[in-house]
């Protein structure tokens, strides 16, 4: 940090006072483009010296490997792609540094650490979602703003302090040095609202899941508390609250079909727990008290026992690359809930644990990313949406019926009861898969590495093999 004097320091963030009276109090103030072009110069100038001392401070810059940092910044770019301020020169710099923390700055220099991406496992919709929710903080000035109210920049607005030199190169230097130790902190607890609220939406816009900021939630909370990044979570002591607002938003995106959705056939009912890799037919046997599932083994030619500790098993359907069976149920202890089972039918932790309720209906998506299940109360019936890493599921539908068929299709979900005939449904917003425009090449190089060389003299009984050394050149 920079040692200066309280006076001197006083004396050098006197000249913010101009530009937070334009940018934060008094908007109206801005009579001419010229004007304009200054505030924005003065923001980028202290968020490109804030910049160089993040960068210094978390060990440099990281360089990805290729094929990742292709990833990431499609990512990035499609999200600036549809930001509002075209004023801003974005750009996304990795810090080498394990620690978990992104945050932004100023004049659009946003900043993601090697250790989140590795948290995160690079998984581009919870990329989206850090990303966004940074990109709504340049969008909205938080910065500036944070740093009017840090500095009480109101009381010298009324003395009239606004004639001093934008560009005076201490002064930008001490207001970077205090805006990264804000945006380290956090932002306020309505500025981290609002990105929450804001990131989400144009993470949408850009073609990514708005489950994504729940699923990034969902990574951060596997952290220990004292390392939680400042600016994500310390800021926000109910982070059930935050939670909750998440889920809520997420789950408004998903709309009601009108009328009925495309029929599937009630043979579907088969193909639930039916093996993709064509080894096992599985089928729900409830004759008796407890439903249990019933397994052949087509590759044994023989029945197969699994999962003896599920003992009341009302829903199951194999994932679409066979790895494992998500089996819905109770278990020998009583518990209820979602399992998911290897192909040995091993798994005795749940996956899923509602507290009420019992689930009717299992439906993986086809990329085996998310699954959908019909979950029944006392009161009604929803279907919830979960993510096979992420902890948190959102209720996509409220329901006034108990389904027992579900089935993804291109655009949502649809569903039936018994009776079959209707067919409801919920709209999804459409995903962008990440492609990076520029692919890394697969180049075949030629070995032109020198080997021994074989002759074979001889035939029959008195055949010699003799190995020669390779004949190296040295350059």
């Amino acid at each position: 940090m920079i040692s200066i004097s309280r006076f001197k320091w006083l004396n050098y963030l006197w000249v913010l006072v101009f530009s937070m009276l334009v940018v934060v109090s008094h908007p109206a103030v801005i009579a001419a483009e010229q004007d304009q072009v200054k505030l924005d110069t003065f923001e980028q100038s202290i968020g490109e010296q804030a910049a160089e001392q993040v960068i210094q401070q978390y060990g440099g810059e990281y360089f990805l490997p290729f094929e990742q940092h292709l990833v990431v910044d499609e990512i990035f770019q499609r999200l600036v792609a549809v930001a509002e301020r075209r004023d801003v020169n974005y750009t996304l710099t990795i810090l080498n540094t394990p620690v978990v923390n992104a945050f932004a700055l100023p004049g659009g220099y946003v900043f993601l650490t090697r250790g989140l991406l590795q948290l995160m496992d690079s998984n581009p919709q919870a990329v989206a979602a850090i990303l966004g929710h940074e990109i709504v903080h340049v969008e909205k000035r938080h910065g500036v703003q944070a740093l009017a109210r840090q500095m009480g920049l109101t009381l010298l607005i009324e003395l009239g302090l606004i004639f001093f030199d934008l560009y005076n190169h201490e002064a930008v230097r001490t207001a970077g040095a205090v805006v990264v130790e804000m945006a380290q902190s956090g932002w306020s607890r309505e500025a981290e609202f609002e990105a929450d609220a804001l990131g989400m939406d144009l993470a949408v816009e850009a073609g990514f899941d708005p489950m994504g900021p729940v699923y990034a939630m969902d990574f951060l909370r596997q952290l220990e508390p004292g390392e939680l990044p400042l600016a994500w979570f310390r800021s926000h002591p109910d982070e059930e609250a935050r939670q909750a607002r998440l889920q809520e938003q997420a789950a408004s995106y998903w709309t009601p079909k009108v009328g009925e959705a495309w029929r599937t056939t009630p043979e579907a009912r088969m193909t639930l727990v039916q093996d993709p890799l064509g080894r096992y037919q599985l089928s729900l046997d409830d004759s008796a008290s407890a439903a249990t599932l019933e397994i052949w083994d087509a590759q044994l030619e023989q029945p197969r026992t699994w999962a003896e500790h599920l003992t009341d098993v009302s829903a199951a359907h194999w994932n679409p690359d066979g790895q494992y069976l998500a089996v819905a149920g109770r278990d020998d202890s009583g518990r209820r809930g979602i399992w998911l089972l290897d192909r040995y039918g091993r798994g005795r932790d749940p996956w899923r644990l509602p507290v009420e309720g019992t689930v009717t209906a299992l439906a993986w998506e086809s990329s085996g990313a998310r699954l959908a299940y019909v979950l029944a109360d006392a009161t009604g019936s929803s279907i919830q949406l979960a993510y096979v890493k992420g902890r948190t599921d959102v209720p996509a539908a409220v329901l006034n019926h108990v389904p027992d068929i579900i089935v993804w299709e291109p655009d949502g979900l649809s569903w039936t009861g018994e009776s079959r005939d209707q067919w409801h449904g919920v709209s999804i917003p459409s995903l962008q898969p990440v492609q990076p425009p520029y692919p890394v090449p697969r180049v075949i190089e030629p070995d032109f590495r020198s080997r021994p060389e074989v002759t074979v003299e001889g035939t029959d009984d008195t055949t010699i093999f003799r190995i020669r050394r390779p004949n190296i050149l040295l350059p």
